[in-house]
Formats: structure tokens, sequence, C-alpha cells
């Protein structure tokens, strides 16, 4: 009966162990995905609004692809451990891979812990929570949007009116008091960025943004909102980017409850079959966990 159930649970183990190892050779190739999905990452930008946070040479996803790339070439390797321990049937392997399983799962159910108790300072920083509130953006826009020194912000919010069709925070009048309006950088009669304009550039073009070519600049830039907004975008950003921020979240939240599964599945196959191999070494295998 112990021969029979070692054989179930290293079937079961080599089934889960299977599924994590594509699970982590996915993370890998969607990290790299992710890194070069330059116009992604450069919106993530907008999740850094604290001065704290500005000072940040990346954006938050870029930080977040090589974590993901790094979780993913973790589980690999655990993964291999994983089918070692169930050809061989050997205790000590199954223990080292029960000990690593446990070391991922615990660090990241502390990572979860770290980011829900965090305060609301720190939220900010790491972008998690209270970062998109329309005054605060506001803020940000009117005083970073052109100005020397925050240009990945500047191309950032150019990048998002472009994508999202929407000009501002809550709308086109959020530019009237901003540094880039009061210092004249794009011109005197520039009301608002060219971004905030319809343009001519092709909709296949994803960065232009960085070019961007107005359909009929002086109508977009006219101060008479019934004659602007023939041309010019008059939603503001603000609901696209929550919307948009939240469907990255829930795509995120989604992996890690796969993976934590996955981890979970292998490391109770991996306990079972440990405990149902021959007794003479199952105290060595239960100091292991």
């Amino acid at each position: 009966m112990s021969t029979r159930g070692a054989t179930v649970y290293g079937v079961l183990l080599l089934f889960f162990n299977t599924l994590f190892l594509a699970s982590g050779g996915a993370l890998v190739v969607l990290s790299a995905l992710l890194l070069s999905d330059t116009e992604r990452v450069l919106l993530s930008r907008l999740l850094l609004l604290s001065p704290e946070a500005q000072r940040s040479y990346y954006p938050p996803f870029y930080y977040a692809a090589l974590a993901m790339g790094c979780t993913g070439l973790a589980g690999c390797t655990t993964a291999f451990l994983g089918y070692w321990g169930a050809c061989q049937k050997r205790k000590g392997l199954l223990g080292t891979l029960i000990g690593l399983l446990a070391i991922l799962l615990l660090g990241q159910a502390a990572l979860v812990i770290v980011l829900c108790t965090l305060p609301v300072g720190a939220k900010t920083l790491f972008g998690i929570g209270g970062i998109l509130e329309s005054k605060t953006l506001t803020e940000v826009l009117q005083v970073n949007f052109g100005s020397p020194g925050h240009e990945l912000f500047t191309a950032a919010y150019d990048l998002a009116q472009y994508t999202f069709k929407c000009c501002g925070v809550l709308g086109s009048s959020d530019y009237e008091a901003s540094w880039w309006r009061m210092q004249e950088l794009g011109s005197r009669e520039m009301r608002v960025p060219l971004t905030c304009c319809y343009l001519d550039n092709l909709s296949s073009d994803a960065r232009a943004f960085l070019d961007p070519v107005p359909h009929n600049n002086t109508v977009c830039q006219a101060p008479d909102a019934k004659v602007n907004k023939i041309e010019r975008f008059q939603q503001g950003c603000l609901p696209s980017l929550e919307n948009w921020f939240t469907t990255q979240w829930t795509y995120a939240a989604g992996i890690v409850a796969i993976l934590f599964g996955l981890q979970l599945s292998v490391f109770f196959s991996a306990i079972a079959l440990c405990r149902r191999l021959p007794s003479r070494r199952r105290q060595a295998c239960a100091n292991s966990l």
C-alpha cells in the first residue's frame, strides 16, 4: 500500500511540477515581453507622484518585470529539483525541494503582507494606493509637465493623452494654471499640448505621442470651448488611467494567485510522497520540514 501510495503521489508531484515549470518559463517570457513594451512601462511612470517616488530613475513596471523574471528563474530551478526528487524518490532531495518551496511561499506571503500594511507615504512610493487622486495628479501635472528634469513624466502623460484620447486630468482646463502654460514652453498661442488634439499621425504609430501632428492645431488651441471641441479631446485622463491601472493590477493578482496555487500543489505533493517512502529515513525527512 505504501509503494502504491508513493507511486500515486509521485505522479501527482510530476504533474504539478510540470505545471509549475511551465509557469516559471511563462514568467520569464512575460518578463521579457514587459521589458520590451516600452509604452506600458512608460505609462507606469504616472504611478510615481510623490517627491520621493519621482527620484526613481526607472518606472515601477520595469522593476516588476525584473522581479517577474527572477521569480520565473527561481521557479524553473525549483521545478527541476522537483523532477529529480520525484524520479529518484530520495527523501533528501524531496526535503530540499520542500524547504525551497517553503522559502518561496513565505517570501511571497511576506511581500503581500508588507504591501498591504505599508503607511500611506510608502504606498505612494510603490504606486499601490492613493496615487490617482484627482487633486494630487492635477498638482503634479501642473508643476511637472514640460518642466526641466521631468522629461519622462511629460512623455508618459503625452502617451496617456494620445492613447486614451483625453486631455489633462479632469479636462483641458488643468493646463491653464500649469507651469508649462505660464512659461509658454510651447508657444504663446498653445493652450494645451499637441497630444490633446486630434492627430494626423497613423493610428498604427505607437510613438506618435513623441512627434504629434495635429489635424487642425489652430482650432484645437482656440480658447472658445464651442470651437475647440471639434479638434480637442474634452474628457480628462483620470477615468481612463484608473481603469487601465486597475486592469494591470488584476492581471498581476491573477498571475500571483496561479503561481501561489501551483507552488502549494507541488509543496503538498512533495510532502505526501516523502511520507510514503520507506520509513528508515522518515525522521530525516521530518526534520527537513
